[in-house]
């Protein structure tokens, strides 16, 4: 990932949000950094020079910064995290906004909100909150990927709503009130709906952005030259990786389920150091295929120079 790229998209989401109230914004930043920008940094960050995966692939910028090992990647990561912090809750004139379900604690002055885990693997989120004062509403972000969500409130009731891509307003909050939300994580394939390029000339700005300082052009023939598809679960891209035992010829042969009338479904394993694994079913009309996919983020957690190691697309 051109991380700069999407920690700027991020905090233009963010901005726009706070203008508009405009549900959608909050959409397309969690689908930025869940994905894109969790994949442009490495999950251990504690090694300076490669806690950017893009790092290594920059040309030389001293003048940028007036130092050698500096520049605006990993300058920029911080905003990335903060933007991702700052929209996880947010207080309007009449309540407080739920916008993501990253585990976290935050307070507001003397109302402290709790999230735990859960909500990228299990599509589950439990939402607690203390020091709330009377006639204060919650709004909580039903994901526009989420067809069915029960909300239930720990000692009212339980709600179910198949309002996708909208706010669900909850009332007469009580100090302690536990909120549990279960999404519906049901996987789907999206189409490459574009024009490809197949054949880019030499001078062509997209090669150029494949350049590395030390060996010149690279992995020219790993570009993609025929319309694939992707496969979504919950609020991740999923994808294959030599990190959970995928093999090349698998991950780079020419076989795609795009343009094809395919059904999918995922089974969740248990899993170490992953955002999510799964075991996918494709269902083709010619029979199913199986594979393992974990998410996008973490099919490339290390620092590794094989092209190769990992692919999204299906």
């Amino acid at each position: 990932t051109e991380i700069c790229d999407v920690i700027h998209w991020m905090r233009l989401c963010r901005e726009l949000f706070c203008l508009t109230g405009e549900i959608s914004y909050m959409e397309a930043l969690e689908k930025a950094f869940l994905n894109a920008f969790l994949a442009g940094v490495y999950e251990d960050g504690r090694n300076g020079a490669f806690f950017v995966r893009s790092s290594g692939r920059h040309w030389a910028a001293e003048p940028q910064t007036e130092t050698k090992y500096q520049h605006c990647c990993v300058n920029n990561v911080a905003r990335g995290f903060a933007s991702a912090a700052e929209s996880i809750i947010m207080e309007g004139e009449d309540g407080f906004y739920i916008n993501q379900y990253i585990q976290s604690r935050i307070r507001f002055g003397e109302v402290s909100f709790r999230i735990g885990a859960g909500y990228v693997d299990r599509g589950e989120a439990a939402v607690s909150v203390r020091g709330i004062k009377e006639g204060k509403k919650l709004y909580l972000r039903i994901p526009a990927w989420s067809k069915k969500t029960i909300v239930r409130v720990i000692g009212d009731r339980t709600y179910e709503t198949t309002e996708c891509g909208s706010w669900f307003s909850l009332e007469h909050i009580k100090d302690g009130q536990v909120i549990r939300m279960k999404f519906d994580m049901t996987p789907h394939i999206l189409d490459f709906s574009g024009v490809l390029q197949k054949d880019l000339p030499q001078e062509d700005y997209h090669i150029r952005r494949w350049m590395d300082p030390n060996d010149g052009l690279c992995n020219r023939e790993l570009m993609v030259k025929q319309p694939m598809s992707i496969i979504q679960r919950g609020p991740v891209i999923l994808a294959r990786s030599k990190r959970i035992g995928s093999r090349e010829e698998e991950m780079f042969g020419q076989k795609s389920v795009w343009g094809k009338k395919c059904s999918v479904s995922a089974q969740m394993l248990r899993h170490d150091r992953l955002l999510t694994l799964c075991r996918v079913a494709i269902q083709e009309p010619q029979g199913t295929d199986t594979m393992l996919m974990c998410d996008y983020a973490s099919a490339a957690n290390r620092d590794v120079e094989d092209a190769r190691y990992f692919t999204i697309f299906v």
